[in-house]
C-alpha cells in the first residue's frame, strides 16, 4: 500500500491512503476532491493496468497521481510526494538524494571546480528555454514538468569523469549525452547547423561516436553552458557503509522516482532495460550525424537539416462571435453606453478580449462612456491584437482601429523590420487627427498597444498609456514599453516622429502569455501585475471536459474577465479593456468531438 502526501507550500496538509478492502481513505476533504476532480481526467492511466483508473482503483489511483497538481479546489496549489506504509532505510535514503539532486545545483561552467572529486550520482537540468527546444524534435508526450533531463552515476569521480566529460568543450565523442542534445540540436532551424567528424581523425571508425569540428562544438557548449546546469549527490560516512544500495540500483530508483512523473528524456531506457517513447527519435537523430561523420572529410559543406516541428495554436471553429469572419474579434466602446457594460469574446480556449464600460462614467462635453476599440484577428500563420484606448471621444480610437485593422489584415511584413509599424502608426496619427476634425471632435485621440504574433516570437508597438505585458512560464511578468504622454492624434508631435512609438521584439514561450490592456486595468485595478500573474499562472480556468494529462489549462476568457473585474473592483469609472494570448504548453488544441464540445460550452457563455 501507499501512502499520498499532499503538500501546499512544501508543508503537509493531508493524506490518503488505501485500507484493507483496497478503498482510498483521505484525512481531508480537500484532498478527497482534489482527488475527484483527478478521477475525471482521461490521462489518468495506471501503466500496470493498461487503462484509465479511478478511486475505486486504490493503490494504483494513487499512482497514478501526478507529482504536481495546480487545484481549483479553494485556489489551492499543491504537490504529492509518496511513500510506502513499511518504509526501508534504501526508500529514504532515495528521497533524500532526489531532494539533494533538486537542491544542490551549479551551472556549468563552475562543475570543473564545483564538483566534487568523489563518486556519486547527477542529474542534469534545463532551464524551461532550453526545454523550449528539444520538446520541438522530441515525440509528443513529454511535458516540462520542472523535472531533469537526465540521471547518471559516476563510480570513481564525480569532476574527473563527468565535469570533464559531458560538460567539457571537445569531448562530444566520449559522451553519449553530449551527441544527444547535439543530435536534437542540429534538427531545429533556428540552431546553426553542426558538422560532424570521427572521433579519431587519423583512424576514423565507430563512427556513431562522432565528434564535432570546433565551431560546431562552440555552438554546442554555448547552449549547454546557456540552458543547462546539474546537481549531485555523493555518499556520505552516515550513508555509505554496507546497508547503502550500489550506485547502479540507487540510479535506476532515482529514474524511476515518482516525482518526476516519468523517466527523464535523456535517459533512453526503462527500469526493465527497454528503450524508451524518446530514445527511437533521439537514436534516429543522433544517426544523421554519425553519417555524416562516416562521410568526413567528404560532408557536403552546408548539412541539410531535418525540418522541425512547430506546434501552433488553431482557432476553434463556432467558438468566434463574429459571423462575418470566423478568425475574428471585434469589440467596440461606442456598443457600450451604460455603466458596466461588459462584452467577453473567446477565439479559442487560450484568445480572448473583453471590453467594459465604468461603473460611474462621467464623460466631459467632447467624451463617450467608453471610447475603448478592439481588433483580434488571425491571418495565416499571424495572431494580430490591437487595444485602443480613445480619449475626448470615440472617434480616435475607431480611426486608429480601422486602418491598422486594414494594414495589418493584408500585410505580411517581416517581423524583424522594427520600422513597419513605426512608419504605420505615424500614419495612423495623421489620419486620426483628420478624421476627428472633420467629425467636429478636433480633440479625440487615441494609445495604442499593438502585436503580431508569430511562431511565438512578437513585434510589438505602444504609443501612450495602454500596457503590453509579457508573462514568462517562470512566472516573471515584464511590461514591454513605458508609458508615455503622446497619443495618436496629438497636434503636439512635429511630424509625426517615430520617437513617440516604441517597439520591439520578444518570444511569447510555451505556457506563457500576453496581455494587451488599456489604462483603465493599470489605473484602478489594486495590482495589476498581481492580478495578471494569479489569474494566467495560479488560478485555473477550465471546462470539466477538457484536461490535457492532468493539467489545467487556464482558459484565456476568465483571464480576460478576471482583468476587468479587478479595474472594476478598484473602483474604475471610465473604460476598460484586454486582450489575452497564451500559448500552450502540453499538447495541441482540442479537436474533433472535444473541440466541437469546448466551442458549444464556450458559446453557451459557460467560458467566463
Amino acid at each position: 500500500m501507499l501512502v499520498a502526501t499532499l503538500l501546499e507550500f512544501c508543508k503537509p496538509v493531508a493524506t490518503a491512503h488505501s485500507d484493507a478492502d483496497g478503498q482510498i481513505v483521505f484525512s481531508s476533504e480537500a484532498f478527497r476532491e482534489i482527488a475527484k476532480d483527478r478521477a475525471r481526467i482521461p490521462g489518468m492511466v495506471s501503466p500496470r493496468l493498461g487503462r484509465h483508473v479511478g478511486l475505486a482503483d486504490g493503490d494504483e489511483f494513487l499512482r497514478a497521481l501526478p507529482s504536481a497538481i495546480n487545484s481549483s479546489y479553494r485556489h489551492r496549489n499543491v504537490t504529492l510526494t509518496w511513500q510506502r506504509l513499511a518504509r526501508t532505510p534504501a526508500d529514504s535514503l532515495v528521497d533524500g538524494i532526489t531532494i539533494a539532486l533538486g537542491s544542490r545545483w551549479t551551472s556549468i561552467s563552475e562543475v570543473e571546480t564545483h564538483l566534487p572529486q568523489a563518486p556519486g550520482l547527477y542529474a542534469v537540468w534545463v532551464d524551461w528555454r532550453g526545454w523550449e527546444h528539444l520538446r520541438r524534435v522530441l515525440p509528443d508526450g513529454f511535458d516540462y514538468l520542472g523535472g531533469p533531463l537526465y540521471i547518471g552515476k559516476s563510480e570513481s569521480s564525480l569532476r574527473g569523469r563527468d565535469a570533464r566529460t559531458h560538460f567539457r568543450a571537445g569531448k562530444t565523442g566520449h559522451s553519449t549525452l553530449r551527441r544527444s542534445i547535439a543530435a536534437l540540436l542540429h534538427q531545429l532551424d533556428d540552431v546553426e547547423p553542426l558538422r560532424a567528424q570521427p572521433r579519431n581523425l587519423k583512424n576514423p571508425e565507430r563512427f556513431a561516436n562522432f565528434a564535432l569540428d570546433e565551431a560546431s562544438e562552440d555552438i554546442l557548449q554555448t547552449w549547454i553552458e546557456r540552458h543547462l546546469s546539474i546537481g549531485w549527490w555523493t555518499p556520505t560516512d552516515e550513508t555509505s557503509g554496507a546497508q547503502q544500495p550500489p550506485l547502479g540500483d540507487l540510479e535506476r530508483a532515482l529514474i524511476a522516482h515518482q516525482l518526476w512523473g516519468g523517466i527523464p528524456p535523456l535517459n533512453l531506457k526503462d527500469l526493465d532495460g527497454q528503450p524508451t517513447a524518446a530514445a527511437r527519435p533521439i537514436k534516429d537523430a543522433r544517426r544523421i550525424l554519425a553519417q555524416q561523420a562516416e562521410a568526413w572529410p567528404n560532408a557536403p559543406a552546408d548539412p541539410i537539416k531535418p525540418a522541425a516541428r512547430e506546434r501552433k495554436l488553431q482557432p476553434l471553429d463556432g467558438s468566434v462571435p463574429d459571423p462575418d469572419d470566423p478568425r475574428r474579434i471585434w469589440l467596440d466602446g461606442w456598443d457600450h453606453p451604460e455603466a458596466g457594460d461588459i462584452e467577453l469574446a473567446a477565439m479559442d480556449i487560450r484568445l480572448a478580449a473583453a471590453i467594459a464600460t465604468g461603473h460611474a462614467p462621467n464623460p466631459g462635453p467632447e467624451s463617450d462612456p467608453n471610447e475603448d476599440a478592439v481588433r483580434v484577428f488571425r491571418r495565416a500563420d499571424r495572431t494580430i491584437l490591437l487595444c485602443l484606448d480613445g480619449q475626448d471621444g470615440h472617434i480616435g480610437a475607431q480611426v486608429a482601429a480601422d486602418i491598422l485593422d486594414l494594414d495589418l489584415s493584408s500585410s505580411a511584413f517581416d517581423l524583424q523590420d522594427e520600422g513597419y509599424l513605426v512608419a504605420l502608426l505615424s500614419k495612423v496619427s495623421k489620419a486620426v487627427r483628420t478624421e476627428s476634425a472633420e467629425a467636429g471632435r478636433p480633440r479625440s485621440r487615441c494609445s495604442a498597444a499593438i502585436a503580431v504574433v508569430e511562431g511565438g516570437l512578437i513585434r510589438w508597438a505602444s504609443v501612450g498609456r495602454a500596457l503590453i505585458a509579457l508573462v514568462d512560464p517562470d512566472g516573471t511578468l515584464r511590461r514591454l514599453g513605458t508609458p508615455q504622454p503622446d497619443l495618436l492624434g496629438q497636434p503636439t508631435i512635429p511630424d509625426e516622429r517615430a520617437a513617440f512609438v516604441e517597439t520591439g521584439l520578444a518570444r511569447l514561450w510555451p505556457g506563457g502569455w500576453l496581455v494587451l490592456a488599456s489604462d483603465g486595468l493599470t489605473t484602478f485595478a489594486h495590482d495589476w501585475s498581481a492580478t495578471i500573474l494569479e489569474s494566467a499562472l495560479v488560478r485555473t480556468h477550465y471546462p470539466a471536459n477538457d484536461f490535457r494529462r492532468g493539467i489545467n489549462i487556464p482558459m484565456a476568457s476568465a483571464v480576460a474577465r478576471d482583468l476587468i473585474d479587478a479595474a472594476h473592483a478598484g473602483g474604475a469609472r471610465g473604460a476598460v479593456s484586454a486582450v489575452v494570448l497564451g500559448r500552450e504548453t502540453f499538447s495541441d488544441l482540442p479537436r474533433d468531438e472535444e473541440g466541437l464540445e469546448l466551442a458549444a460550452w464556450l458559446a453557451e457563455g459557460r467560458g467566463y
